[in-house]
């Protein structure tokens, strides 16, 4: 696997119970959120003893400019032929116009990725539960752009419970991005020389539940439960609770 994806990896101290990322530099001793400890470096590999593992996405997206057969995927974005009022992709949307109206997408190599993250059990038993980051390279050409190899997994960060500061975990490869975005990588193929390209993100996407997390909003459960609208939810009864969920009886 490294062998054909020379993707770098890099390691970071993690609470156990999956509450939030520490910083390389920072002087925190304890987990913020609960009383874990700071996980201890071992002696004989130098890893601590519980952390997330972070795909580099600029070794992603190089692993692509460098073979010829893979870069020409990623022109698909540059080269594609415009159908006039239809959407047939999201190069057609108003947040990639937008984007190339504010001087992004300058060169026919910059690439448009999206991020989609979800949480998951991984056992069928027991409360240990994980939370994955994916990419997808939208420069590529939608007949292959979902295909298993066309698309990179960033991380996963494991836990006993839903990060209680998910920024922590991203801040790193957000901070990646904004590097990418304003500076943009140098690749050197096999056959053209040296390439640069950009690379913008245009969406971070996830079920209601993530995106409510990636926002800092309530769950739909609270009174306010829709991220998009100011609709006050009334508690339901059921038969066997007092309960019976949130509803929202009034649109007007």
């Amino acid at each position: 696997m490294k062998a054909a994806n020379p993707v770098h990896f890099e390691r970071y101290a993690s609470c156990p119970k999956g509450c939030m990322m520490f910083e390389v530099d920072d002087d925190l001793q304890n987990c913020q959120y609960c009383p874990e400890p700071r996980p201890r470096i071992s002696r004989s590999s130098g890893v601590p003893e519980s952390y997330v593992s972070i795909a580099s996405i600029s070794d992603i997206i190089a692993t692509k400019f460098h073979n010829p057969l893979t870069r020409s995927q990623l022109v698909h974005r540059s080269t594609r032929q415009i159908e006039v009022d239809k959407m047939t992709d999201i190069f057609d949307g108003a947040v990639y116009k937008n984007m190339v109206e504010r001087g992004c997408f300058g060169s026919p190599y910059d690439v448009a990725i999206t991020l989609g993250i979800d949480g998951f059990s991984p056992f069928n038993k027991g409360l240990f539960q994980a939370t994955i980051v994916n990419t997808i390279i939208m420069n590529i050409d939608p007949k292959d752009r979902y295909k298993k190899h066309n698309m990179g997994q960033i991380m996963i960060i494991p836990g006993y419970n839903k990060p209680k500061n998910l920024e922590s975990f991203l801040f790193p490869m957000l901070q990646e991005l904004e590097h990418l975005s304003r500076i943009g990588i140098k690749i050197r193929t096999v056959d053209e020389g040296a390439i640069t390209a950009k690379v913008h993100l245009i969406a971070f996407f996830g079920d209601i539940p993530a995106v409510a997390d990636l926002v800092k909003h309530r769950e739909h459960t609270s009174y306010y439960g829709c991220r998009m609208c100011f609709v006050r939810g009334v508690v339901g009864e059921s038969a066997h609770h007092s309960s019976g969920g949130m509803y929202c009886t009034s649109l007007s």
